[in-house]
């Protein structure tokens, strides 16, 4: 937090994104499969400010948090853990307080754990923040090479992640792009990746048929 507070606020604000106890968290998640820690954590720390919300004057997303979660996103025992995406869920909470220069940190990264990931829950959640939240020409370049990840259930994600550039990019062009991706996955080898195009493809004519082109 860089805001000022009084002598009675500063309690609760020094509680706010404390990343010592993050880090603790998040340890503990990895080491013993429980995250309960961590939920805590989130609780107590995080404001849920999403991508919709408006947040308080002055809020902005912990340096040191994020370098944590972007150093965890290499560490082959939190790609490995069941539960890996309570982590990842602290990123769509926060997401108005994130800054620019935080958030162009987050496509490369999110690409290269994607694949590694083993919780399922973690694939989705990528998906979701690269079409749903970032909505940028480089979350679409992600995207674009996740196509070709060869798990075939984290593949299956990826209809959902453009599905949701597709209507809600902040421009049509990038839409276009995203939905032209979108089309390409028709031709997957999998039939249950096909399957999720399908799906994709229809909620999109039904809610946005304005970006079908």
């Amino acid at each position: 937090m860089t805001r000022s507070v009084s002598n009675s606020e500063w309690k609760e604000d020094e509680r706010f994104m404390n990343a010592e106890t993050f880090e603790a968290a998040v340890r503990e998640g990895i080491s013993t499969g429980r995250w309960a820690r961590l939920e805590d954590w989130i609780v107590e720390e995080c404001s849920f400010v999403d991508s919709d919300g408006t947040p308080p004057a002055g809020d902005t997303f912990s340096d040191e948090v994020l370098h944590h979660i972007l150093s965890v996103l290499q560490q082959h025992d939190f790609l490995d853990s069941e539960g890996s995406f309570n982590v990842l869920r602290i990123l769509e909470y926060e997401w108005s307080l994130l800054q620019s220069s935080q958030k162009e940190q987050l496509p490369a990264a999110l690409w290269e754990a994607f694949p590694k990931f083993k919780d399922p829950m973690s694939w989705f959640l990528i998906a979701e923040i690269l079409g749903g939240y970032l909505r940028t020409t480089s979350a679409l370049d992600a995207l674009r090479h996740l196509k070709g990840c060869n798990n075939e259930k984290a593949r299956s994600l990826i209809p959902m992640g453009l599905e949701r550039m597709v209507k809600q990019a902040p421009d049509k062009e990038l839409a276009a792009k995203a939905y032209r991706e979108l089309v390409g996955m028709k031709q997957d080898p999998s039939e249950v990746v096909r399957g999720e195009v399908e799906i994709s493809m229809r909620r999109i004519a039904a809610q946005a048929p304005d970006r079908m082109v």
